[in-house]
């Protein structure tokens, strides 16, 4: 192709080879769910997809005390939220955030809902307010859910907080079912099952890929 571009008393013949050129903004992507429902798997190949990806996982608290746990967490989270924001790697994974304290903090460190949903709420207003600022980034909350009890019972590992009791485990999931709805920011619940068996890893990771990538400006 060529164009005629003129420049006071020159005249340039240029030639253009096209160059494809996709903006892309940062991602931000928070995985949260039960224990084994492909949490790591899915951060694996989220991994695999740039060479600029840093992952963040939120460990259960160090301090043994129910309420230095909570001011650890709620430390952490508010920190951990602040900084995501400005990190300039092309994808940050968060494994496991403030959504899953309202599960585990509540059900095993005697947390009440009230205290953690004002955490989260704090947290996402920072996240909005930020974003209202600097439209860098995009950031993604997604849910994987397992709604067979049975399934994840008897996948258990052993390190789960829930010992593998089916009663704990039908808690659990009503808990992030629960705060996930709660939640203000773009997010996907994304079922691991079908029935009493796993889906396919391939379609599960195609599904949160479509939802994170299928929506660059």
């Amino acid at each position: 192709m060529f164009y005629i571009i003129k420049n006071r008393n020159f005249t340039f013949n240029i030639r253009y080879i096209y160059l494809h050129i996709i903006y892309m903004k940062r991602k931000i992507i928070i995985i949260e769910g039960q224990d084994n429902t492909g949490k790591d798997t899915l951060i694996n190949k989220l991994k695999s997809l740039s060479s600029s990806v840093n992952i963040f996982h939120c460990e259960k608290p160090k301090s043994l005390n129910n309420k230095d746990a909570a001011i650890e967490q709620d430390k952490l989270f508010l920190q951990l939220s602040n900084d995501i924001l400005k990190y300039q790697y092309d994808i940050t994974i968060l494994n496991r955030a403030w959504y899953g304290e309202y599960v585990y903090g509540c059900m095993y460190r005697g947390r009440t809902d009230e205290e953690v949903k004002k955490i989260i709420y704090i947290i996402e207003k920072n996240i909005n307010e930020y974003k209202s600022l600097y439209d860098d980034f995009d950031i993604y909350y997604i849910n994987l859910y397992c709604d067979s009890e049975n399934l994840l019972y008897n996948n258990d590992d052993g390190k789960s907080l829930s010992n593998a009791k089916i009663e704990l485990l039908k808690e659990e999931a009503r808990r992030f079912n629960e705060i996930f709805n709660y939640s203000s920011l773009n997010k996907k619940n994304v079922k691991v099952n079908d029935g009493d068996s796993f889906r396919k890893l391939e379609d599960i990771h195609n599904e949160v890929i479509e939802f994170v990538f299928g929506q660059m400006d």
